[in-house]
C-alpha cells in the first residue's frame, strides 16, 4: 500500500492495524471510493451518451450523498454510522436502478455485490439481515414491475436463476465470515496467551524483567512529557540463601510464590509489580512521589514481617525507594533504587531506605 492510499484508507492514519475496526475501515473507505468513481462515470454516460436522464439524475444524487458521507467519515471517524449509511446508499442505488430500467438484466449484475459488501462492512449478523432485506425488495420489485417482453429483460426463469445465485453467494460469504471470525478469535486468544507468557515470570506469575523494563521506560517518557512523578521500589527477601540451605529449594520457591502473591494483593491497582530476578522484586508506581512510595514500601515491609507464612517460616524484606527526577534515565532510577535497597540491608535489614 503506497503512502497516499495508506493515508486515504486509514483516515490520515487515524486507525491503526491493532484496532478491531481496522479491516472494516479499509473496506469502507475503499468501497465508498470505488462507488463514487462508478457513480460519476455511469451518471456521465447516462447523461451524455445513453441518454437516460432519470437514471443520470438518480446517480448524481447518489454520488453527492456518497461524497458527503466520505467527508463525514473523514472528519468524524464514526465507523458504525458511516457503514450503515454507505450500505443503505448502495442498496437504494441498486434497487432504484432496477426500478428505473424495469428489470433490465444488466442491472442485476450489481445486485450480486450486495452480499459481500454487506458482510464486509456490517459484519456477519447485520450483513445477513441487509442481504435478506435486499432479496425481499428485489422480489417485490419483480412482482410490482413485471418484466417486459424483450430479450433485454428477465423472465421468471432468469429471475429464479439470479435470485438463486444471489442467495448462494450470500450463504457462501456467511460461512466464510463465520469461519474467519472463529479463526480470528482463536488467533487472538493464542496471541494473548503468547503475550502473557512473554511478560510473566513462570514461578511467581508476576510480570518478568522484560515487562518491567518496558514499563519503566514508558513511565519515564510520560514523566518527561507531563512532569507527573513516579517511583520505583526495589525489594529483596532477607536471608533467602539461608532458607534455601535449611529447608531446600522447593520451600524457597514456596516462599517466593507466597511473597509474590501477598505483595501483589496488597498493592494499589495502578501499581505494577514484577520479579526482578532471584529473590528480588520491583514495583513501578505511576503518579507516586517519594513520600507516597516510601509509605507503600513501609506498609509492605510491615505486612511481610507479621504474616504467618506456611510451614512457620517467617522472613523479612528490605526495600529501597527511588523517585524520578527531571533528566533521570532508566539506569539512574534503577541504580538509586538498588543502592537504597542495599543500604537497607546494611542497616540491619527489614527496613526501608530512600
Amino acid at each position: 500500500m503506497n503512502k497516499f492510499w495508506q493515508i486515504w484508507l486509514t483516515n490520515n492514519n487515524h486507525f491503526s492495524k491493532d484496532e478491531a475496526n481496522f479491516r472494516r475501515v479499509i473496506i469502507l473507505n475503499f468501497s465508498l471510493s470505488i462507488m463514487s468513481v462508478f457513480l460519476f462515470a455511469y451518471a456521465l454516460f447516462n447523461l451524455l451518451i445513453a441518454p437516460d436522464y432519470l437514471m443520470a439524475i438518480m446517480q448524481f444524487i447518489a454520488l453527492a450523498l456518497t461524497l458527503l458521507l466520505i467527508l463525514f467519515f473523514k472528519l468524524s471517524h464514526q465507523v458504525e454510522i458511516s457503514s450503515w449509511i454507505g450500505e443503505l446508499i448502495f442498496i437504494l442505488v441498486v434497487l432504484a436502478a432496477i426500478i428505473i430500467d424495469k428489470n433490465e438484466y444488466l442491472v442485476f449484475a450489481w445486485a450480486l455485490l450486495i452480499p459481500p459488501v454487506s458482510y464486509f462492512i456490517l459484519g456477519r449478523l447485520y450483513g445477513t439481515i441487509m442481504s435478506a432485506l435486499f432479496a425481499g425488495g428485489f422480489a417485490v420489485i419483480f412482482v410490482i414491475y413485471p418484466p417486459a417482453v424483450s430479450t433485454n429483460h428477465l423472465d421468471v426463469f432468469s429471475f429464479i436463476n439470479v435470485f438463486g445465485t444471489f442467495l448462494s453467494l450470500a450463504l457462501i460469504i456467511n460461512y466464510y465470515e463465520a469461519n474467519r471470525a472463529a479463526n480470528l478469535h482463536e488467533l487472538n486468544q493464542k496471541n494473548s496467551d503468547l503475550k502473557r507468557l512473554a511478560e510473566t515470570d513462570k514461578l511467581t506469575s508476576l510480570y518478568n524483567r522484560l515487562k518491567l523494563d518496558a514499563s519503566i521506560e514508558a513511565e519515564i517518557e510520560i514523566a518527561e512529557n507531563t512532569k507527573n512523578p513516579f517511583s520505583l521500589i526495589m525489594i529483596d527477601i532477607d536471608n533467602f540463601k539461608r532458607i534455601n540451605d535449611e529447608y531446600g529449594h522447593l520451600v524457597g520457591d514456596s516462599v517466593l510464590t507466597q511473597a509474590a502473591y501477598l505483595l501483589r494483593k496488597n498493592l494499589p491497582e495502578h501499581v505494577l509489580i514484577g520479579r526482578w530476578g532471584g529473590e528480588e522484586f520491583l514495583i513501578v508506581c505511576p503518579n507516586t512521589d517519594a513520600k507516597k512510595a516510601h509509605r507503600i514500601a513501609e506498609n509492605l515491609r510491615h505486612l511481610i514481617n507479621n504474616y504467618p507464612f506456611d510451614g512457620n517460616i517467617n522472613f523479612t524484606i528490605s526495600l529501597g525507594v527511588s523517585a524520578w527526577k527531571q533528566g533521570d534515565t532508566y539506569d539512574d532510577l534503577v541504580k538509586r533504587a538498588d543502592r537504597a535497597m542495599y543500604e537497607a540491608k546494611s542497616k540491619g535489614k527489614n527496613t526501608v531506605e530512600s
